[in-house]
């Protein structure tokens, strides 16, 4: 895991959705949307291979993001193939926000969401 990433962002689009969803209240800061958005993106079988993230924009630090590694172990729990879980991480982050977003914006409701998400 020597060449995981140290430093872990959203693209530009997810960046954007991120701070608003902050803004709304979704979230308390920007640190816990981004770990809901990797959750959320794993409960809904997203893969990181199936991510494409548009202007890359570096947000935290890994460590300081996740000091007691309990980031890092959910990927690897539910990913066990990947040996790059911040990495992974970052992915499933972008996708996770912007689709969170997205489904807000269509007024879908926040606690069904995250109802179906721990289905």
């Amino acid at each position: 895991m020597s060449d995981d990433k140290v430093q872990i962002g959203l693209g530009q689009e997810a960046d954007n959705a991120l701070k608003k969803l902050v803004d709304e209240g979704v979230f308390l800061n920007e640190g816990v949307g981004y770990k809901f958005g990797v959750a959320y993106a794993l409960s809904q079988g997203t893969t990181p291979d199936s991510v494409d993230i548009v202007g890359n924009k570096t947000k935290f630090a890994a460590t300081g993001l996740d000091p007691d590694g309990r980031l890092s172990v959910l990927v690897s729990i539910f990913l066990p193939d990947i040996d790059r879980p911040y990495w992974a991480a970052e992915k499933l982050a972008d996708w996770g926000v912007r689709d969170l977003a997205r489904r807000l914006a269509a007024h879908e409701d926040l606690a069904e969401i995250m109802e179906q998400a721990v289905r």
